[in-house]
């Protein structure tokens, strides 16, 4: 139920504050982690709770989570803690590797999909009874309990309205012991001063939410949250096909490339790059983040959209709008595995460095086992 969106652009948490943190460790794919975000005024909503905000861990240190943004990605050391039980993690009992990813990937294609503070705070009211959601947008205890109910897993008892502690009482899921461990180094420190900032200023989401938003009030639908459901509409409504390709266009949505030199300008060339990451290490740590969300999110989603649409557009030739949007999509797809393989070159020119990569994974691996001993 955290809101970003809804709350001022400096961080709950000071640099001085931040003592622990999730320990990647212990951690597995599909684990749901409770956190305090310290925000008091939603707390008293609440009831007082201490878990403010769920969240789903993807493997990888990354994250999947609903905030003010909408349904976003982040590092797992975008947060930080105060006290050593600020946050909790809770693992599904006898569950499958194949249905973790499964949930996983429920989560993923939930990108972008708009956040309801309205919807979070009727969980008071809904969470003890049958009520179904009123809007298909998300909040952070919805996605987590949704993704595993798509896959038949049931952790609470009204997946479309739930509160983060309510995990806490699920017979399905079991605690995790040393979720945290100490911030006992300035870098480390560093590091989640930084992921926070990051995470609390999603200038990309902010700009997804927005197209949405003009094409609810396009369409009259405030449940346009996903491009299946934009298809719906626009096959109900096939003269807005004009104004919503033009809506599309002008936000650049199928502009990856153009989005990701934006973001990221030094990764232009090999001299740009090396001139931005005069440090092995630093270079490394970029090209794997990069790498993981291109191939675990990226691709999979852009290709699975150009398929459908490819195919429905076939069906329903008649459709400017499923033209449009299938040939977006398939462009879109390309122009991400054209930035995939410069990520890779990169990844050759930064392994020419030998010393540099082995003692970044020297130095990975014994961050590793200290985890591990703690």
């Amino acid at each position: 139920m955290h809101s970003n969106k809804y709350r001022k652009q400096n961080s709950y948490m000071k640099r001085e504050d931040i003592q622990y943190a999730f320990n990647t460790a212990k951690l597995q794919k599909g684990d749901i982690l409770l956190i305090n975000d310290y925000e008091e005024s939603l707390r008293k909503k609440m009831g007082g709770a201490k878990y403010t905000h769920a969240a789903l861990y993807m493997g990888d240190a990354f994250i999947m989570e609903a905030n003010g943004y909408g349904v976003t990605m982040n590092h797992i050391f975008s947060y930080g803690f105060i006290n050593d039980d600020d946050a909790l993690v809770y693992r599904p009992k006898d569950v499958s590797e194949e249905i973790i990813e499964n949930v996983i990937f429920c989560a993923r294609i939930k990108m972008g999909n708009e956040f309801s503070l309205c919807e979070a705070f009727r969980t008071g009211s809904y969470k003890d009874t049958e009520e179904k959601q009123h809007e298909e947008k998300m909040f952070c205890s919805r996605l987590v309990a949704q993704s595993y109910e798509r896959v038949g897993i049931k952790l609470v008892h009204n997946s479309d309205y739930c509160a983060p502690m309510d995990f806490m009482t699920s017979d399905k899921l079991e605690l995790i012991p040393d979720a945290l461990i100490p911030v006992d180094t300035e870098a480390w420190a560093n590091l989640i001063e930084a992921k926070i900032k990051e995470r609390e200023c999603d200038e990309n989401m902010i700009w997804f939410s927005e197209l949405f938003e003009k094409i609810q009030k396009l369409y009259n639908n405030p449940n346009i949250q996903y491009f299946d459901q934009l298809v719906a509409a626009g096959l109900k409504q096939p003269e807005l096909d004009e104004k919503c390709i033009q809506e599309i266009n002008s936000y650049g949505y199928f502009d990856f490339a153009g989005r990701v030199i934006a973001s990221f300008p030094w990764i232009k060339t090999i001299e740009t790059f090396s001139e931005h990451y005069p440090k092995t290490e630093d270079r490394l740590w970029f090209l794997l983040n990069q790498e993981n969300h291109y191939e675990k999110t990226y691709l999979p989603i852009f290709q699975q959209n150009a398929f459908t649409l490819g195919l429905m557009s076939a069906l329903r030739p008649d459709s400017k709008l499923l033209h449009f949007l299938s040939d977006g999509f398939r462009s879109i797809f390309e122009d991400a595995q054209n930035q995939l393989n410069k990520i890779h070159q990169l990844f050759e020119f930064t392994l020419e460095d030998t010393e540099g990569c082995r003692l970044f994974y020297q130095k990975l691996h014994e961050e590793t086992l200290k985890m591990q001993n703690h």
